[in-house]
């Protein structure tokens, strides 16, 4: 069967998702702008992504469009603030 376009979106959307929890800079972002505490392992991270999202687990950003528009809004604030 073959993947839908929106389908392929959500599965880049969730593999960039475990890439940036495992990113120095992002976990920085985190802790400074989120109030994580710092220093945050990548499974930390993770956890700290699941619930600013209200989610379980990342497939969900493949499955529920509400979580991944919510994870493309968290990314976007990262990128903003990298920038800044």
């Amino acid at each position: 069967m073959p993947v839908s376009q929106e389908q392929y979106a959500h599965l880049q959307e969730a593999a960039q998702f475990a890439l940036d929890c495992c990113a120095p800079p992002f976990k920085v972002f985190l802790h400074e702008r989120k109030g994580f505490e710092f220093p945050l392992s990548d499974d930390k991270a993770v956890a700290a992504v699941l619930q600013l999202l209200a989610i379980r687990n990342r497939d969900e950003i493949r499955t529920d469009e509400a979580a991944a528009a919510e994870w493309r809004s968290l990314r976007t604030e990262f990128h903003q603030w990298r920038v800044s």
